[in-house]
């Protein structure tokens, strides 16, 4: 074996705001990469390694850090002034641990309408964290002093960052799923590199027949799938999906404008529907090839692409900033992918549609 250590190199597009190098240590050898589920993987037994040079969170973000729990009737107050937000709250018996008091600020901070119309709050799972993340770019307060937080009693807390502006997180185009103090690269492109050594997952959305087949008629009674009827689908873990995927038969997929499988327009549509983190982030109708290509992989940064294989077709929506679907029992309305179909897809030349979601469930 050669001691000269070779180095794959990724030049990404401006949309990734990211170079990456993929270093193997198998000598000389050229690595190979294959697709397998629709994701592109290295062939090597070699141990690849990703060094991010630069990078920086897709949105802004702020976050608080709550140390003490305090007692009943202490207050934590989050202002944002120049947005008029200004929510208090109060510890009741209820919160018991840091993660209790976290998520009850959460909670408070979405249901004020000064707040949620510019900014989404959300506490990672088992964390004394409130990220903060303003859901425009253009949403921007650079100046020390643009979040206030104060508490009475003896609640107490740090800012980690007290404005709303974009940070530099190490390795980062993305918060890390369970701290949004640190980052989390995601390379697309020749290769898929995740902040995890498992294989992802893909998991097809089923009816309540427990079938993936849309190829039905639900122009009478919609027929609904969700990833939730899929028997494999652990509703004990979260999910992190990095993928959604309309898979179909070969040469089924048509780029015309007026349609994007084998078959006239779609009179009534597909409705997609996507909760996740408690809320209904993707409520979109797909009818033709311009609703799936404006709408369809949605987020700053996300990609759409079209697959053609030897055996099916797939039109993939890449999201550069996955997204959760939380376990069950977290939140009164579960979180969950649902496609909706209220078209006669019966008699078309598709042998094949189904959705596809893609992703780790957390440890």
């Amino acid at each position: 074996m050669a001691d000269e250590t070779p180095e794959f190199e990724i030049s990404e597009d401006v949309n990734t705001q990211l170079d990456a190098k993929i270093k193997g240590h198998d000598g000389v050898h050229h690595a190979d990469v294959f697709l397998e589920d629709g994701v592109r993987k290295l062939q090597t037994n070699a141990t690849a390694t990703v060094e991010s040079l630069f990078g920086e969170a897709v949105l802004p973000f702020t976050a608080i850090r709550i140390l003490t729990v305090g007692a009943n009737t202490n207050t934590i107050r989050v202002q944002i002034p120049d947005d008029s937000v200004d929510v208090t709250t109060t510890k009741t018996a209820s919160e018991v641990t840091l993660n209790d008091l976290a998520k009850k600020v959460r909670d408070n901070l979405n249901a004020a309408s000064s707040f949620n119309t510019l900014y989404k709050a959300s506490v990672p799972r088992d964390s004394n964290l409130v990220c903060i993340e303003a859901l425009l770019i253009q949403t921007r307060r650079p100046d020390s002093g643009d979040v206030v937080v104060t508490s009475t009693g003896t609640i107490t807390f740090t800012l980690v960052w007290d404005t709303i502006l974009d940070q530099s997180l190490a390795l980062a185009l993305f918060p890390h799923p369970k701290d949004c103090t640190k980052g989390t690269i995601s390379v697309v492109g020749e290769i898929n590199v995740l902040a995890s050594g498992r294989p992802p997952k893909r998991i097809l959305l089923h009816n309540s027949t427990a079938s993936p087949d849309m190829s039905i008629n639900g122009s009478v009674t919609p027929v609904v799938f969700k990833l939730s009827n899929n028997a494999s689908y652990d509703s004990t873990r979260d999910m992190i999906v990095t993928e959604l995927r309309f898979e179909a038969t070969a040469n089924t997929m048509t780029m015309g404008s007026q349609k994007y499988v084998g078959i006239n327009a779609i009179t009534v549509g597909h409705l997609f529907e996507i909760r996740s983190d408690g809320n209904l982030e993707y409520n979109e109708n797909m009818k033709n090839l311009t609703d799936v290509f404006h709408s369809f992989a949605f987020g700053e940064g996300s990609k759409f692409q079209l697959e053609i294989g030897s055996g099916d077709d797939s039109l993939v929506a890449v999201f550069a900033r996955p997204f959760f679907i939380r376990k069950a029992g977290t939140f009164g309305t579960p979180d969950d992918i649902t496609v909706t179909v209220r078209d006669d897809l019966s008699s078309t030349q598709i042998v094949k549609l189904q959705v596809a979601a893609v992703g780790f469930f957390e440890e």
